[in-house]
């Protein structure tokens, strides 16, 4: 299990060079994507929101809550012709980032870019197979 403090993740984040003129919205997985995003949307100065995905329980022991990712509530914010930075927090299937990029599509965004904080991918910022335990969750 690996264990992140609020200082860990802000420090990987400001590292993280990303430019404010290459997106338009960021937009947070939640439940517990929703900080990460809020993060990046305050470094970014952009407009934020969340697709609310339930799949995976990340806790002390991943658990499913479902066998495949379900939305349960979408963006309400204009998404049609946006760069969008998509934030989750852990990725390892990439069932639910790829649900919630699919719906960006439907909804005509211009651009997606994944982030995550934790997970294997190129786009995670912490590399790891094991389920983290964010200060947000404790």
């Amino acid at each position: 299990m690996l264990k992140l403090s609020m200082h860990k993740i802000l420090l990987k984040i400001r590292k993280k060079h990303l430019h404010p003129k290459d997106f338009d919205l960021v937009i947070g997985i939640g439940l517990s994507g929703l900080i990460p995003a809020i993060i990046f949307a305050t470094k970014l100065k952009k407009e934020s929101g969340i697709i609310k995905i339930e799949h995976y329980h990340c806790g002390r022991k991943p658990k499913k809550k479902h066998e495949e990712p379900k939305i349960i509530s979408k963006p309400k914010i204009k998404l049609k012709n946006k760069r969008i930075l998509l934030v989750d927090d852990f990725v390892k299937s990439e069932a639910t980032i790829n649900l919630a990029e699919k719906l960006l599509k439907e909804k005509k965004a211009r651009k997606i870019t994944r982030i995550a904080l934790v997970g294997t991918r190129k786009y995670c910022l912490f590399k790891s197979k094991d389920c983290a335990v964010f200060p947000w969750s404790r």
